[in-house]
């Protein structure tokens, strides 16, 4: 996750300020809504499994703090869950803005990637210390912490360019054995345990005390991953298919475990899978090897963009009933 915010950093620009009020109802219209729609299909798409099959799944019973808890939590609805990222992603952006306007006289990148650093390893230090059993907890620890990998973004832009064009040092190759190296001097003093850490939903997994620990390895791993399409964007950059799975990632995001539940149900019929191990849990997976395993991904792709597809017919239907209904009255 931190890499999606990231990214979004990179593509932010000061000319969202100058009509500030137009961007924020903008990102209302482009994540925000779409995000409470994609929660309503949720729950409903989580009655119907509950109706045919008896799922218990969350979200089948909708509790006195559903709305507090999908902007904290944004996993109120399980079949939908990993479509927290929106809401984080629309409140961090919310949030950056509104900083910057409110520094934009004193506003200085470099003062700003210290003091946002400095606030995600507070927020790392306070989710160790406990405290996020408080949902406000989460929620502002959350944004200070996500709010350094956006500006890093948009940092890096600025100023990578001007790196790349000295073309010192085969700029890409350069940042992935950085991040390479990195790493290796990590795993020497510590291990693989001291960097996991399972979902930054809750914002209560990390498992070091070693505060710098997670933006560390965020970060390398950002790099590794920014050098690698680097290299290989000159041969796949202008792939059609390419561009258009990049393009709908937050469909695929969003859509992803709905499909596996759809391949689970395939499977229960042709594997025999324990019906309760797929009815107590929509995270269910069958692991069965590595073709199995390919199989959930391939369906989680594609079953994603046929949904993205379906929704753009069905918009095409309906704009086209209107034009009709327009014409004949």
């Amino acid at each position: 996750m931190p890499m999606f915010i990231f990214i979004s950093g990179f593509f932010y620009t000061t000319n969202n300020l100058k009509d500030w009020k137009k961007y924020i109802w903008h990102k209302v219209q482009k994540l925000l809504l779409p995000f409470l729609g994609l929660n309503v299909l949720g729950v409903l798409i989580t009655y119907i499994f509950y109706m045919i099959y008896g799922v218990k799944w969350n979200g089948i019973i909708l509790q006195k703090t559903f709305l507090r808890d999908l902007f904290v939590y944004g996993t109120v609805v399980d079949i939908v869950s990993p479509g927290w990222f929106i809401v984080i992603l629309f409140e961090v952006i919310l949030t950056y803005t509104v900083i910057r306007l409110f520094l934009k006289n004193i506003w200085n990148d470099k003062i700003m990637l210290v003091v946002l650093g400095m606030g995600a390893v507070f927020s790392i230090y306070f989710s160790r210390t406990g405290q996020m059993v408080h949902p406000l907890n989460v929620l502002w620890a959350k944004i200070l912490f996500f709010l350094y990998f956006f500006h890093v973004g948009y940092v890096f832009k600025k100023y990578s360019e001007k790196i790349k064009e000295s073309q010192y040092l085969n700029y890409y190759l350069t940042v992935i054995l950085l991040s390479i190296f990195i790493n290796l001097g990590i795993l020497k003093y510590y291990s693989l345990d001291d960097m996991r850490y399972v979902s930054l939903a809750f914002f209560s997994t990390f498992q070091t005390d070693n505060y710098l620990l997670p933006i560390i390895t965020a970060m390398s791993g950002i790099l590794f991953y920014w050098g690698i399409c680097g290299i290989i964007s000159p041969v796949f950059g202008n792939s059609k298919f390419v561009n258009y799975i990049s393009s709908n990632t937050i469909y695929i995001l969003s859509f992803h475990l709905l499909c596996f539940n759809l391949i689970n149900l395939f499977l229960v019929e042709l594997k025999g899978i324990k019906p309760l191990l797929f009815l107590e849990s929509a995270w269910f997976v069958y692991d069965d090897g590595a073709v199995v395993r390919i199989i959930y991904m391939i369906g989680g792709v594609l079953g994603a963009i046929l949904i993205k597809n379906g929704k753009e017919k069905c918009v095409c239907v309906l704009h086209y009933i209107k034009m009709r209904f327009n014409n004949v009255f």
